[in-house]
């Protein structure tokens, strides 16, 4: 039997735990970098379709400034290195996908009616007017008009942030999700 002294000590000593637990649970759950969201995600493997293809994957994007075109493209051959175990991967940014060939469509904050199978369908990509706090990102790995893999990722950044970085995080986030990486910060 218990007495009344002993359960008056366990009860503090009981929440102070239990509120440590919640605390660590809460800042674990917290992410300061981009979510991004799987929309879509074919039967096929995507690395051998481009494998099939000839490890050439045309990629398709509009509405991005050019320094964010050198980070997307600087994200793409780490995702090509990271993959070089797996498959050979080369990224061109010359030639302009027809819709029917393997290919990675990219908006960049695209209208809000704007799906990745819209993209892969051919749809203009155009770029939203209204202004936005957020940083949204539509990007699919297309074949024949289909997706193979879509993502989709909004992000809120701080008014502090480096508006730039920012970007680049969202990028690098989710070109990894398409490609099935890893993702561990900056």
């Amino acid at each position: 039997m218990i007495l009344k002294e002993e359960m008056r000590l366990r009860i503090p000593t009981l929440a102070a735990v239990l509120a440590s637990v919640l605390a660590v649970l809460m800042l674990a759950g917290c992410d300061s970098g981009p979510t991004v969201n799987e929309q879509f995600r074919a039967k096929v493997d995507p690395l051998e379709r481009i494998r099939q293809a000839g490890g050439s994957v045309p990629v398709a994007l509009d509405a991005l400034p050019d320094v964010l075109r050198r980070d997307l493209s600087q994200e793409l051959q780490s995702a090509a290195e990271a993959l070089r175990d797996r498959t050979d991967i080369a990224f061109d940014f010359t030639q302009v996908p027809d819709g029917r060939a393997l290919a990675l469509r990219v908006a960049f904050q695209p209208p809000d009616h704007l799906t990745a199978l819209s993209l892969c369908q051919g749809a203009s990509i155009g770029r939203s007017d209204s202004r936005r706090r957020s940083i949204t990102v539509v990007a699919a790995l297309c074949e024949d008009r289909r997706r193979l893999v879509a993502v989709r990722s909004v992000y809120t950044p701080s008014d502090q942030s480096d508006v730039r970085q920012e970007y680049r995080e969202v990028l690098r986030a989710v070109v990894r999700r398409i490609f099935a990486l890893p993702y561990g910060g900056a």
